[in-house]
């Protein structure tokens, strides 16, 4: 498909708020004051769609391309696009983990191989492994597909939604462990979204939409303060399938669509190197609070230390990623080992 200005920057959207969420997440439980956990709270609040943004963003792209269809042709280009810059970065997480193990003594090896048995060989890599899984059905759902009307598309995105929000409350109450390898099947109902989004005109409520992404939010925010130590899930409301985050997450979908975005260097740039960002941010991050992590003043300016954790963790994963290009252009050599980046 043609560039999708409106997409480019709703990726961006989507990748510096999973920075926040990830950022916000590590000040939120060190919290020593509750005005401390209502900023970080604010912002993971605000922050949560990334997740469902990414999948729908996906499904509007891959599943509204007819030469999808071709498994050996899609299933490679899959596997070297991503499946081996995944595997690569997993090798580099475990031994990380390692490092902090028997370097930091922080963690142990159960708690190493007990992540790799979950499909999480770092906190943020389970999504790369449940976006394979959604990635594999691809040629057959342009195929089932084919033929039938938009609304059906709608149907059953909305059914597998549904799904995904019961199931939610389910796993939270019960405080359940899911079988990984099949965690793809609770983001369908975003993906086959994307794909009905692609066929249908962007709406025009524009400030409706932005309203409503803020209500939900605000809700988000109010009952997960409310329910944060309740569990050791958290709060339920944290879910990325959650009824608030879906509507909010569509609404912001919505909203960006329904903006006039022209093209720009600095937009292909950030666009084009979020997939990087994405995989190799956890280390920034990871580096910059294990140095400043446990200063007093930390606690003191929590909006600032979000804030600057978070941009200072962008420049150094997008440095990282534009020296990674740069380096596969100098030589063969270096062109296969950004295969691997």
């Amino acid at each position: 498909m043609e560039r999708n200005n409106n997409l480019e920057l709703l990726r961006v959207c989507a990748c510096v708020m999973v920075v926040f969420v990830h950022a916000s997440k590590w000040v939120m439980p060190r919290s020593i004051s509750e005005s401390e956990f209502i900023i970080g709270n604010l912002i993971n609040s605000f922050s949560l769609i990334c997740v469902p943004l990414f999948v729908i963003i996906s499904g509007f792209f891959v599943l509204n391309n007819s030469r999808n269809t071709d498994i050996k042709v899609f299933y490679t280009k899959t596997f070297s696009n991503i499946v081996v810059p995944v595997l690569a970065y997993s090798v580099f997480y475990v031994a990380f983990s390692l490092f902090k193990v028997k370097t930091l003594h922080e963690g142990s090896i159960k708690d190493i191989i007990y992540s790799l048995a979950m499909g999480r060989p770092y906190y943020h890599l389970w999504y790369m492994y449940m976006l394979v899984g959604l990635y594999l059905l691809v040629p057959f759902v342009i195929k089932a597909f084919d033929g039938y009307e938009n609304k059906v598309i709608l149907y059953v995105s909305g059914y597998f939604l549904a799904m995904a929000t019961v199931s939610s409350v389910w796993y939270y109450v019960f405080e359940v462990k899911k079988f990984w390898p099949l965690d793809f099947v609770t983001y369908l109902g975003y993906f086959f979204l994307g794909m009905y989004l692609a066929r249908k005109p962007g709406l025009n409520g524009r400030y409706f939409s932005l309203s409503v992404y803020v209500l939900t939010s605000v809700c988000i925010l109010i009952i997960s303060s409310k329910t944060y130590h309740q569990s050791t899930n958290s709060s339920y409301f944290f879910s990325y399938v959650s009824i608030l985050t879906i509507i909010s997450a569509i609404s912001f979908f919505n909203f960006i669509r329904s903006l006039k975005v022209n093209a720009s260097l600095v937009l292909s740039f950030s666009s084009k190197h979020s997939f990087r960002v994405y995989l190799i941010h956890a280390f920034f991050l990871e580096v910059i609070f294990s140095i400043f992590g446990d200063e007093a003043w930390i606690h003191s300016i929590p909006l600032v230390t979000i804030l600057g954790t978070v941009g200072a963790a962008l420049v150094l994963s997008y440095t990282y990623s534009w020296l990674v290009d740069l380096i596969g252009k100098k030589s063969s050599l270096g062109s296969k080992v950004v295969k691997l980046l």
